[in-house]
């Protein structure tokens, strides 16, 4: 795992401990996370249908579920909008 955080330039940051509000959004993700992959049929597990559900929660994260630090946006619109203004204002 160590090697794989550090082939892919992930740097890992540390909180302290019992303070899980250093962290709020990763956490917050998590507890996302765990909901969704609790629902899985647990009996077809093999790595290539836990990387097809991997890939189906990123979708439906990222594109579908809206976030309320987003103004009730997915992160796709949010970036988006984001994009379009810093284009306006490098024009």
């Amino acid at each position: 795992m160590k090697i794989g955080i550090k082939l892919l330039g992930i740097k890992h940051q540390k909180s302290d401990i019992s303070y899980p509000w250093q962290n709020g959004g990763i956490e917050r993700f998590f507890g996302t996370f765990k909901v969704q992959f609790k629902q899985l049929d647990w009996s077809k597990v093999c790595p290539n249908y836990l990387r097809s559900e991997l890939s189906r929660f990123q979708v439906w994260y990222n594109c579908m579920r809206i976030h309320e630090n987003l103004n009730y946006q997915t992160p796709t619109e949010f970036l988006l909008i984001v994009n379009q203004r810093q284009s306006t204002i490098n024009l």
